[in-house]
Order: C-alpha cells, then structure tokens, then sequence
C-alpha cells in the first residue's frame, strides 16, 4: 500500500500565500502597463486629430506670369477677376500638419484659368491656425480689384508678396486675411487687407456675376 506524502500546514500556508502575492504583483503590474498604454494611445490620438493650417504666400513673380500672358490686360474680354484658393498638402501621410494652398486665377470663380495654377509656399514667419474641433475646408476666393495689386494698364503696382493668414469664421469655415505685403529696409509694410470667402457659400457676387 502507497503511502502519500503531505506537506506541513505551515509550508502549505507560506506558498499559498507565496502564489497570492506573486498573482497580485503581476496583477498590478499588467494594469499599470496598460493605464500607460492607454495614456500614450490617449495622447497620440490627441495629436493626430490636431489640424494645422499653415500661413501661405503669393509670390509677385506667380502673379506676374498672369500679367505677362495678357490675363490682367482690361481690353482682354476674358480677363481675370478673381483668385479661388484650395487646400493642398505636398505630403499626404501628414497632411494635417503640412497643409497650403493653390490657387487659380480666373474670369470668375466658376471659370478659372487651370494653366494658371500656381502653388503657394507655406510661410513659416506667421503664426498657423491650429484646429482641434469641426472646421470646413471649403474653396476660398476674393476679387483682385480689392486687394488693389493692378495699375489701370493691367501691370503690377509696387509690391512684394501676397501673404494669407488663416482665421476660422464665419462659423466653422476656415478663411482668410490677406495682406498685400512690401518690404523696405528688410521691413514689411502691409498695404492693403482684405478677407477671402469660403465659396460656397459665401461666393463674392460681383465675381460671380463677371463685373470689375
């Protein structure tokens, strides 16, 4: 006949309670480990849902290949009257930190000049507009005359550069306050400010309708 071997009571007690102290460190340990997990997934889930819409500049030479093609000349029957802005990023996968704009001029904000289009650089001088809620992204247009940039021949006035910076309104749609920049002794002088319209809805009519 076997005879089977028992361990102490007081043996058996100290790896009970061996194994219950050893199940709750680890127990604790996996939980800690995932409040961090979840804390870093929190975080970087934050960031990437954090939008940058950057500040843009118009180059005077861009325009200038407008002028030159005979586009601005005012006894050219469909010369343009209008710009119409979108948005555009160079590097998908990051759009949402690298996003600019392009832009197109034409006799109207429905009829633009696609061979016109010409893509501003993102300029880094100027605060970006940061977005963390609803925003829409809708095209952007203004009137040339009223950023005041052409003589009444169809040539360039003195300038420099067009610069956008971006602002939310109305409401949830992203816009834009223009300024007509020239610099002096390294100094920029802000000639003229206008605000774009995020179109639709908000198409400038007299653009819309073809007037000067």
């Amino acid at each position: 006949m076997l005879h089977q071997k028992f361990l102490p009571e007081g043996l058996k007690n100290s790896i009970a309670y061996f194994l219950a102290c050893l199940f709750f460190i680890v127990f604790i340990g996996c939980k800690n480990e995932k409040k961090v997990d979840d804390k870093k997934t929190a975080t970087e889930s934050t960031a990437s849902t954090t939008f940058k819409m950057n500040c843009v500049r118009l180059e005077k030479s861009q325009i200038q290949a407008w002028v030159d093609s005979g586009w601005t000349n005012p006894s050219y029957a469909n010369r343009i009257r209008t710009l119409l802005f979108q948005f555009y990023t160079a590097y998908g996968t990051n759009a949402s930190q690298n996003m600019q704009l392009i832009t197109y001029p034409g006799k109207s904000f429905v009829d633009v000049r696609v061979t016109g289009r010409a893509n501003l650089a993102i300029d880094t001088t100027c605060t970006p507009l940061i977005l963390s809620g609803a925003a829409i992204l809708a095209n952007n247009s203004i009137n040339i005359k009223d950023l005041n940039i052409l003589n009444a021949d169809g040539s360039l006035k003195d300038f420099d550069f067009l610069r956008l910076r971006p602002v939310q309104g109305p409401g949830e749609y992203v816009s834009f306050e223009m300024e007509v920049v020239k610099v002096v002794a390294e100094k920029e002088n802000i000639l003229t400010m206008m605000a774009t319209h995020p179109c639709p809805p908000y198409c400038p009519t007299d653009a819309a309708e073809g007037e000067d």
